[in-house]
């Protein structure tokens, strides 16, 4: 819907004056509000943790079971005639240009992606692909667990975001101090009465050594600042640690207008070692690094020559391996610190502002009962338990729908071109997640207060939950996704894409073949692939451009176990007893599983007993509101699922939006609500007129 269709309700008599005022440009940072293009689905409903679990069954009450009413609750070795097996057809239609990568191909050149493809270029979307897209969002609609997530603990600094911004509050509470200022002759400086503070690092110095296998100690050391170098051998000695064992001058990273090194000497006598804690302070660190490698922003370096003095590596365990540093170890700044439960952290680098990890890992930041071992959720039971039971899912890949005929033929590189794939182009960057972005990714709700992922003493940082990513209306022209010629293409090579998408109306046909599933399971299934009519989903890479929308069409075809293996021998065995199963079926089962799951949800999660039916949950909507692709012709829309950005051009005329930590992203629902014109409210005012109109026309008996 845009300002075009509001001239048709004003002519209907639809007051849209309100709306009207929408369509301006929105205020972000008046109103603390972030844009990025993908939301989340929330997994707690009102600030509590939700989720529907299945009571784990012993082996004795399995075999008992299995003996006497024959319905365990996995079972893989035999057809069980009281559930289900079967499979459902898929018919895949891309609604929007979209991207299948195939990591086997192009090794030598990785800027350029192919769509994968088994034979002779011919696209199919692989079955791990689907599998994927199908299981994230049967973990939404079955409110399982939340626990499949990569567990990173991030490291941060404080450089440009203010000492009274979130980071830097978490930074200085961790890594600064206060003290008295003082005078060139070293008394405190008196103001109104009370001495002037200012703030300084918490950071020391010491010898990082290794005394054995995961055996890490720092050595407390003495050391003082230097300022008699110039600024040139400053720059030239960057990251280099200059001199001999106990006799050291450090310097770190080069900025304009450095005037201090530092002079490392002997341990103190007084200091005991510091024991580092292999799992909690050196793996962060070594995993940090490595995470550095593949950063665009931070690329960490090495450059070894002849002298051992010219080793510019910032890792300090590979300097660990230098000979000069082998009796005393490396020199190294260090902080001890504590966390809101008391537990001790070393936080070390080779700077004395240091980048510190937050406390708590991404999984620490879920709530206990979605990481729950003792029962067992909907998706556990269905794609499998690595460990305990295997999956009854299966996803073949989905060939084009005419890929028979494509085989033989003589021109088929240019009918691909001309009808499957759009020309090859180079996109706008294909930008990695940045969950450090904590106030996009964490349950944020008071622009006044934004959490880290440390949190603090009396609110424990919160992952907001399932990330999805907006609808945009690509073309296949790509003229959306192509990269902008204003901008230096050589500059950016290593964070740059090109490859050929399958265009927007392309059709892709396969299965899921199934196995034993339960009524409530083959519901969840059937569900996740159809959440409603205007259900579009999202596959493949290159989302935040565009790419990716997918509509679905299924067929559900039940196997008679009975029949099926009666005839085994018959002419017509794999058609015979394929039967189609009836739209009234298929909601039968889809009820089936929203009633079970409303009763679990009961059970095992507190406050929501006044609840009716599954529908009315917000998480349901919310993912209707995401997979609704009508939103594409909402006013502002793209201006609202755009990447804000970092260095910002005040003279620039575009429409980008300043990255600032202390916006929060609105739910899918609420960005509509706050700066869009919804369909909804249209429609809603729309009715409400005709409806008024009627009943006046009645009145005067027309």
């Amino acid at each position: 819907m845009n300002g075009i269709f509001l001239e048709e309700f004003k002519k209907a008599g639809v007051d849209v004056s309100g709306i009207e005022q929408k369509i301006e440009k929105p205020n972000y940072e008046k109103d603390n509000v972030a844009i990025a293009p993908f939301n989340f689905i929330n997994i707690r409903e009102n600030n509590k943790p939700i989720v529907a679990l299945y009571k784990k069954q012993d082996k004795e009450q399995n075999k008992k079971e299995n003996n006497e009413k024959n319905n365990s609750d996995v079972k893989l070795d035999v057809f069980d005639k009281k559930l289900f097996t079967g499979e459902i057809e898929i018919t895949l239609k891309s609604k929007t240009p979209f991207i299948v990568g195939d990591s086997t191909k192009d090794k030598k050149d990785p800027s350029k992606v192919c769509f994968f493809s088994v034979k002779n270029e011919i696209p199919q979307v692989s079955g791990s692909s689907f599998r994927g897209m199908v299981r994230n969002i049967f973990e939404i609609v079955s409110f399982s667990k939340f626990n499949n997530i990569n567990n990173h603990r991030f490291y941060f600094r404080n450089v440009a975001d203010g000492a009274k911004s979130p980071i830097g509050i978490a930074y200085d509470e961790v890594a600064a101090k206060l003290v008295p200022k003082k005078d060139n002759n070293g008394n405190e400086i008196i103001k109104n009465g009370k001495p002037e503070m200012k703030k300084v690092s918490k950071a020391h110095m010491g010898y990082l050594k290794c005394n054995g296998f995961r055996d890490y100690v720092i050595y407390p050391a003495n050391y003082e600042y230097k300022h008699d170098k110039s600024d040139k051998e400053l720059k030239n000695n960057a990251h280099k640690i200059m001199g001999k064992a106990f006799d050291f001058d450090v310097y770190s990273g080069y900025m304009n207008s450095k005037k201090t090194y530092y002079h490392i000497a002997e341990y103190k006598e007084d200091k005991s070692p510091i024991k580092l804690d292999y799992q909690r302070d050196v793996l962060p660190y070594k995993l940090d690094y490595e995470n550095a490698q593949t950063s665009s922003q931070r690329k960490n370096y090495s450059s070894k020559t002849k002298s051992e003095e010219d080793i510019t590596t910032i890792n300090l365990f590979e300097r660990l391996e230098e000979k000069r540093f082998k009796e005393c170890g490396v020199p190294c700044f260090y902080i001890q610190a504590k966390d809101t439960n008391g537990n001790d952290y070393v936080f070390f680098g080779n700077t004395k502002f240091i980048r510190v990890p937050y406390f708590y890992t991404t999984l620490d930041c879920v709530d206990g009962v979605y990481k729950k071992d003792d029962k067992y959720d909907l998706t556990e039971f269905v794609f499998g338990k690595e460990g305990e039971f295997a999956t009854r899912v299966f996803f073949e890949d989905l060939k084009l729908k005419n890929q028979e005929e494509l085989q033989n033929k003589d021109d088929l590189k240019a009918y691909l071109d001309e009808n499957i794939y759009t020309k090859e182009e180079t996109t706008e960057p294909l930008l990695a997640p940045k969950p450090t972005a904590f106030n996009l990714y964490l349950a944020n709700n008071e622009p006044s207060k934004i959490l880290t992922y440390n949190g603090d003493a009396n609110v424990k940082a919160k992952l907001k939950g399932f990330k999805m990513y907006h609808h945009k209306n690509l073309s296949n022209d790509l003229k959306e996704a192509m990269l902008d010629p204003n901008k230096d293409e050589k500059a950016m090579k290593n964070v740059l894409k090109s490859f050929k998408a399958v265009k927007s109306g392309v059709e892709f046909v396969g299965k899921i073949r199934f196995l034993n599933l339960k009524k409530e399971e083959l519901g969840a299934l059937l569900y996740s692939l159809n959440v409603d009519d205007k259900s579009v989903y999202k596959l493949g890479g290159a989302k935040p451009l565009g790419f990716g929308s997918v509509e679905l069409k299924s067929t559900l075809k039940l196997f008679d176990i009975d029949k099926k293996y009666s005839d085994l021998f018959a002419n017509d065995y794999f058609k015979k007893y394929e039967n189609n199963s009836s739209d009234s079926k298929i909601k039968e089962l889809v009820k089936h599983f929203k009633d079970i799951t409303l009763k679990s949800i009961k059970e095992n999660s507190k406050g929501f007993n006044d609840i009716k039916s599954y529908d009315d949950f917000e998480r349901i909507k919310e993912l209707k509101a995401m997979l609704d692709f009508k939103n594409t012709s909402l006013p502002n829309w793209d201006l609202n699922t755009k990447y804000m950005v970092v260095n910002f051009d005040k003279n620039s005329k575009n429409t980008d939006i300043k990255f600032d930590r202390k916006l929060i992203l609105p739910s899918p629902r609420e960005l509509k609500d706050h700066f869009l014109c919804t369909r909804e409210q249209l429609e809603a005012r729309h009715d409400e007129c005709l409806n008024s109109k009627k009943d006046k026309n009645k009145a005067k008996g027309k």
